[in-house]
């Protein structure tokens, strides 16, 4: 309890550097959230817009009030959607990422666990070896390229499934497998490694000398020790869901904080592009914590050493 305790207090510092050098960076970048604009013309309005943003300001000036604001859960306001504060956009945009990363982490967990129980389980037969060539070719395979088969042959070829926003579970079957069949395809891999390395153990060995039956064998024994990987895996996987599926949002046009991430980078949004860069900076470090207690309580090695 401790350890967590210590790394959630460490994550503290840690977004406020990722937001730090987030903040800078985006405004050393060439270009402005104003100009090109029709305002640009009118040297006084422009100079007002900055004003009001606090451009007009030395960087660690405007770093200060992004501070104050956030020390109150103020991201500030978007300087592209007007009238609008991040804080706003994000509780709108959130929750689409949210069940989209969620439902595919499940899918890819669900998916991946199977497969690598069939691969390890039936290696050597036909059906083994076809699972072991399918998840090699889930992982060989990107989300910007399996999207659009998907859509080709689900939504055009056959029109079973729809292909924009998540009005229903229905709309979220083919963005959910456009984002999560990769994912499976190395969960399955580590599951069968994993499997493979506990059935060649010693005390595996032991087991089936004692008489122990190939299924308990299975489920008892191997697959615990196999499922400990993906556990590590879930965290980085967890993380990956949630903030890079910005390609998906995209494709099948969900108004998740991918899309706005990368509108709000092309129109040099710059408070949109440090609140949605702190969100997801908090999800990933989050994410990580969460699965490094997961797998400290169900691996007692790890758990000896942290007491030592």
């Amino acid at each position: 309890m401790k350890v967590i305790i210590k790394r959630i207090l460490m994550m503290i510092p840690l977004l406020i550097i990722i937001t730090f050098l987030a903040f800078t960076l985006v405004r050393l970048a060439p270009g402005g959230p104003f100009a090109g604009e029709k305002s640009d013309k009118n040297d006084t309005i422009r100079k007002a817009l900055e004003a009001h943003y606090h451009l007009d300001k030395p960087v660690w000036i405007q770093y200060g009030h992004f501070l104050k604001d956030l020390a109150q859960g103020n991201l500030g306001l978007s300087m592209k959607y007007r009238n609008h504060t991040v804080n706003d956009i994000v509780s709108q945009a959130l929750p689409a990422s949210l069940i989209l990363g969620f439902s595919s982490f499940i899918f890819a967990l669900v998916a991946g666990i199977t497969m690598g129980i069939i691969s390890a389980w039936r290696r050597g037969s036909i059906s083994g070896d076809l699972v072991t060539l399918s998840g090699l070719i889930f992982i060989c395979v990107p989300s910007m390229v399996l999207g659009p088969i998907l859509i080709l042959f689900f939504s055009i070829y056959l029109p079973v499934f729809p292909t924009s926003f998540l009005h229903s579970p229905w709309h979220a079957v083919l963005p959910v497998l456009t984002l999560g069949i990769h994912y499976s395809g190395k969960v399955s891999r580590l599951v069968a490694e994993g499997i493979q390395e506990a059935l060649g153990s010693d005390y595996i060995r032991t087991a089936r000398a004692k008489g122990v039956g190939p299924l308990t064998l299975l489920v008892r024994h191997a697959l615990p020790m196999g499922l400990l990987p993906v556990v590590s895996y879930s965290g980085p996987l967890l993380a990956d869901l949630l903030t890079g599926s910005f390609v998906v949002e995209n494709l099948f046009q969900i108004p998740g904080m991918g899309t706005f991430l990368i509108n709000s980078s092309l129109n040099r949004d710059h408070t949109m592009i440090v609140g949605i860069v702190l969100i997801y900076s908090f999800l990933i470090i989050f994410c990580n914590i969460v699965v490094d207690s997961l797998y400290s309580i169900l691996d007692p090695r790890i758990k000896n050493q942290s007491r030592s």
